[in-house]
């Protein structure tokens, strides 16, 4: 959660610029995480790509992910069909 503080500043100078300025108070550092979900269809991968935290396919649906000639797919986890009922499909034809 962020607290935000605005304050405007106003000087008195003849060529009336104005300041704004934007606190943010007690905010942590955040941690961003990303994930990528394949849930419909095929996607195709035809170059190095990374795909962050979590890659699904088929989180809760039906989904094909093809690697094909020199690509690469990496990631930090992988899920294939994940909930109950989903189908997730891996496809690799020359690439890693």
């Amino acid at each position: 959660m962020f607290n935000v503080t605005c304050r405007t500043f106003t000087p008195s100078c003849s060529l009336g610029l104005c300041l704004a300025a934007v606190s943010f108070a007690g905010a942590p550092p955040a941690v961003i995480r990303a994930d990528t979900v394949f849930d419909s269809g095929t996607t195709t991968i035809d170059t190095g790509t990374y795909f962050g935290t979590n890659l699904y396919v088929g989180h809760s649906g039906t989904a094909t992910m093809r690697v094909v000639a020199e690509a690469n797919a990496s990631n930090d986890h992988a899920f294939m069909g994940y909930e109950p009922g989903s189908i997730g499909t891996a496809i690799v034809t020359g690439g890693t």
